[in-house]
């Protein structure tokens, strides 16, 4: 019998609940941003504002007072790429995750060397956060990997979550 990965399941129950449609290759997956039960199907599924979208997205940054300069720094060339190259965007996101992780792994050393491990043996952080962090590091391998080009709509995901995440690091400062 052939061991199949769990995660190989993820993709077909996201496209069946209506949260993603299939890409252009059969082993790709695209999310769509209206992710309610009265969606229309995901060819109707609209692109948001982008400038509206980002504006808020700014604004929520510019709110955290104490976020770490190099936070802030990568967070906001994120949010200045994404127009221009989403691959870049999502590259960026993740090390202001890099960065929020080494922060919280600063209380013991880290012998783990890849983000995934890192990320799991983080200690008193919420499961929510922690499954933010996976999303971010996901959509960096996808940007990193991917054979097609990655569109900005794509990176929306990572940039929402990723400042779930900074507004969490700030609360617990």
């Amino acid at each position: 019998m052939a061991k199949t990965a769990i995660a190989s399941y993820v993709g077909p129950i996201l496209i069946h609940e209506g949260y993603a449609v299939r890409g252009q290759k059969p082993d790709r997956i695209r999310f769509g941003n209206r992710l309610v039960d009265d969606a229309p199907p995901p060819e109707e599924w609209d692109e948001p504002d982008e400038a509206d979208y980002l504006q808020r997205i700014r604004q929520r940054v510019a709110k955290l007072n104490r976020l770490d300069p190099a936070m802030r720094e990568e967070m906001e060339r994120g949010l200045r790429e994404v127009e221009r190259s989403p691959c870049h965007a999502a590259l960026a996101i993740c090390h202001c995750l890099m960065l929020v992780v080494g922060s919280l792994e600063e209380q013991r050393a880290s012998t783990e060397k890849d983000l995934y491990s890192r990320i799991q043996n983080l200690e008193n952080v919420p499961r929510i956060v922690i499954n933010h962090m996976h999303t971010v590091r996901t959509i960096r391998n996808i940007a990193e990997h991917s054979e097609e080009p990655l569109p900005s709509a794509d990176v929306y995901p990572s940039i929402e979550v990723m400042v779930r995440i900074l507004e969490w690091w700030e609360a617990t400062r």
